[in-house]
C-alpha cells in the first residue's frame, strides 16, 4: 500500500493519504517519516508498519499536481514551452501584456 503526506499538524502528526486514490486519512506520529519529509512525498506503507519514501512516485505525484493546477489556474506548468526560463513567459507574451497595460491606463495590476 502507498500512502501521500498531505500535512504534518501542530509538528507533530503526519497526516497520511491512501495513494493514489485517497480516502480516508491516517495520522502517525512525525518522527515516523524522515527528517526531510515534506507534503506531497509518497510512501510505500509495508505490512510492518514502516514508511519507505518512493522517489518515482513523488515524482509523478507532483507533476499531476502541477498539471492540475496549471489547468484549474488556466496557466501552464512549470517547465512547458510557454514558460520562459524566468518564469515571466515569452517575449511575445510579455509584449501583449505591456500593449494591454498601456490600453488600460497603465496602471499596473
Amino acid at each position: 500500500m502507498y500512502v501521500q503526506l498531505d500535512r504534518i499538524e501542530d509538528g507533530k502528526w503526519a497526516v497520511l493519504l491512501p495513494y493514489p486514490d485517497g480516502g480516508r486519512a491516517l495520522d502517525v506520529a512525525r518522527e515516523r517519516l524522515p527528517e526531510d519529509a515534506s507534503p506531497g512525498d509518497v510512501f510505500r506503507l509495508d505490512p510492518a508498519g514502516g514508511l519507505e519514501r518512493d522517489a518515482s512516485r513523488t515524482e509523478r505525484a507532483r507533476a499531476e499536481s502541477a498539471a492540475l493546477q496549471g489547468e484549474l489556474l488556466g496557466s501552464e506548468p512549470p517547465g512547458s514551452e510557454r514558460e520562459s526560463r524566468d518564469g515571466t513567459g515569452t517575449g511575445t507574451e510579455r509584449e501583449a501584456g505591456r500593449k494591454d497595460n498601456e490600453r488600460d491606463g497603465g496602471g499596473g495590476f
